[in-house]
């Protein structure tokens, strides 16, 4: 079947296990997907990897699409703002609603980003995460 959502070529999606002991485990490093290209990129402090550690440690797969054997690869786009905020989060492309509130309400969560600059000044920079729920 053809997929209306073209996904980005090349970037390692964030993968979200379930494993029976409650831990969640991050598979695979993600280079966050620019939308707007600018001369300076946007920084999350400690970088792509801290990012990824942050989206890993508050990501709780819902009981309900567990209970239910539900997974899929649920698509959020935000936007840093020019004070490094994480602001206008939606789900691009969801699953399930659970697991897309899921995905919503843990990138409303990051923290405050070094704001990225174009010709020296804070512009806001959109970007798009795929996090990927799977149990195992």
């Amino acid at each position: 079947p053809t997929d209306v959502f073209a996904e980005p070529t090349g970037p390692p999606d964030i993968i979200i296990y379930k494993p029976k002991d409650d831990v969640i485990i991050i598979e695979d490093p993600i280079e966050v997907i620019e939308f707007v290209k600018v001369e300076v990129k946007p920084t999350f402090p400690g970088g792509d990897a801290a990012l990824l550690q942050y989206i890993s440690k508050n990501t709780k797969y819902p009981k309900i699409p567990f209970e239910l054997g539900i997974e899929g690869k649920v698509y959020v786009q935000f936007v840093i703002g020019t004070d490094g905020s994480v602001g206008s989060v939606t789900v691009v492309r969801g699953v399930d609603d659970y697991l897309d509130k899921e995905a919503l309400r843990v990138v409303s969560t990051i923290p405050n980003w070094t704001p990225g600059k174009q010709r020296g000044k804070a512009v806001p920079v959109s970007f798009i995460v795929p996090i990927n729920f799977i149990i195992d």
